[in-house]
């Protein structure tokens, strides 16, 4: 069994003088459905991840997502 959702979201990224890349990205995905047991699941899930990385390696990464479903009869 599957569920689908639908993601959006924003990325915010500062630039450091040291080379730095510090970013937040926010997002909140919209549980619209699925198959089988789960055909009929709804839901949001609200997401901030934040973290910095420089010469294309991370050096901190954290996430948070907290969120609700339900099922339509």
């Amino acid at each position: 069994d599957r569920i689908f959702g639908r993601y959006s979201g924003t990325v915010h990224s500062v630039a450091g003088a040291d080379g730095t890349r510090e970013y937040q990205y926010q997002g909140l995905t919209v549980i619209t459905g699925g198959t089988g047991e789960f055909r009929n699941i709804r839901g949001t899930i609200r997401d901030t991840t934040r973290g910095a990385s420089k010469a294309g390696k991370a050096l901190s990464n954290a996430e948070r997502g907290e969120g609700e479903y339900w099922f339509e009869e």
